[in-house]
């Protein structure tokens, strides 16, 4: 075989290689956005399923991706190596394993952490598909204007699987919530929300038309789904970013991050905690039990004292049947519980307060480094700013919202994809690429 036909076929190979990569980046994040079981109906002989992960197709289709999401990075020795052996994950995991051994119920617990793993492989590796940040921003903007544009479809013309019922079996209460593809309006406020930074990034990359256009459509479905937590938190996300770029020093940036996720704590799980506070925040001039919260609030902390070090088992409490019990003879519970409603309280209550300063290590404090370290070393400013607004965005939402450790949950996934992300903008400096010309889409 002649040099030049070798040639040829390395060139073919690697053009094959590279839609690949690119089909299962678009498979991965259609995977996670719109899920196996779209537009599912809340009706009284109907459950939402949606994220679940205990049906068997979920672990299938989830195991598969992983496994071809690894070969189909693996060549990329080195992004492929940063992605993996970040210690502190690791060692979270680890750590996560030993309270499946210890959970009340082991068998519950297994099948989770389980998909947990899976799902965190695929969070680590799927910004290593694409292979530039144009063909991300493409390839990232597609899918999401796919999400945008059926669950726009789907109120108009499915009203009743994208717009909450009076009739739903749950939470009746939220009838005329748009939920789009979701199986609820708080999970599709918080998935619409990050989609206004996946515009802003798009416009800042040179597609203005489109990138505004995702923005200010994901904007107006946030605002109908009547999510209140993302409708407070998005803004929020982007006055804080927007402060934090124009500060330089770290320990700035740092007070002007923990300022807000301080005064979200406190006045959530912090006024059941501290009389003090529980009296401040009576006195404001909205609803101070947060829809019902602080009744879950002090359950989950009353059952937290049980087992403060090491939990009740890997995303076990909530499925206990004990926990069920409790919930339904409880009178002043508001709705259905089958959360806290706090990322970080369930995470305490699962996998302990040992647990709980590991998770605040892997998905705060080390995030917030690595940020730092891109903005030192000038890696591409509105990669880097895509990744930090995600992720600021996740951790200020898990202080009204559970979704940390939720197998396949969007949430959880986009949070997972910010921290690697930032990760990788600090192991290496992804430089500015030239401006291109600005695009209409």
């Amino acid at each position: 075989m002649s040099q030049t036909t070798a040639f040829h076929l390395d060139a073919r190979t690697e053009a094959w290689a590279h839609l690949a990569r690119a089909v299962l980046f678009v498979v991965v994040w259609s995977l996670v956005w719109i899920t196996l079981d779209p537009f599912g109906s809340l009706g009284a002989d109907d459950q939402p399923t949606a994220t679940s992960g205990n049906d068997l197709w979920s672990y299938v289709s989830f195991g598969l991706l992983a496994a071809m999401v690894v070969c189909a990075t693996i060549g990329r020795r080195r992004q492929f190596q940063a992605a993996v052996s970040d210690w502190m994950f690791l060692a979270l995991a680890v750590y996560a394993s030993y309270t499946v051994v210890a959970s009340a119920d082991p068998s519950s617990s297994m099948k989770r952490y389980l998909l947990f793993l899976i799902v965190a492989v695929i969070a680590a590796l799927v910004g290593v598909l694409p292979k530039n940040r144009d063909e991300f921003t493409r390839l990232i903007l597609a899918v999401a204007g796919v999400v945008v544009g059926l669950s726009y479809l789907g109120v108009v013309l499915l009203p009743d699987l994208a717009i909450h019922q009076a009739t739903d079996a749950i939470e009746a209460r939220l009838a005329g919530d748009w939920r789009g593809i979701f199986p609820h309006k708080n999970l599709a406020g918080g998935v619409f929300a990050t989609m206004v930074f996946i515009g802003i990034f798009a416009a800042r990359t040179g597609r203005v038309g489109a990138g505004l256009g995702l923005s200010a459509a994901a904007a107006l479905f946030v605002l109908l789904s009547g999510a209140k937590s993302s409708l407070i938190i998005l803004p929020l996300t982007l006055i804080v970013s927007g402060v934090c770029a124009h500060v330089r020093s770290a320990l700035g940036r740092a007070v002007i991050i923990a300022l807000p996720l301080a005064f979200l704590l406190a006045i959530g799980v912090g006024s059941v905690l501290v009389p003090a506070i529980g009296a401040a925040v009576q006195s404001l001039p909205f609803d101070t039990s947060f829809t019902g919260r602080t009744d879950i609030w002090t359950f989950a902390l009353d059952h937290l004292a049980q087992r403060p070090l090491t939990g009740h088992g890997f995303m076990a409490f909530w499925a206990l049947e004990n926990t069920r019990l409790e919930v339904d003879s409880n009178e002043s519970w508001a709705g259905t519980a089958s959360n806290a409603h706090n990322g970080f309280l369930d995470t305490a209550l699962n996998i302990g307060l040992i647990g709980l300063v590991l998770t605040v290590i892997v998905l705060v404090i080390k995030p917030f480094l690595n940020h730092a370290k891109a903005r030192r070393q000038g890696s591409d400013p509105a990669l880097t700013t895509l990744f930090f607004q995600l992720w600021l965005f996740c951790i200020y939402l898990s202080c009204m919202e559970s979704f940390l450790f939720i197998r396949a949950n969007q949430m959880w996934f986009t949070l997972l994809v910010a921290v690697f992300g930032l990760r990788m903008m600090a192991r290496f400096r992804v430089a500015t690429p030239a401006a291109p010309a600005q695009r209409a889409s």
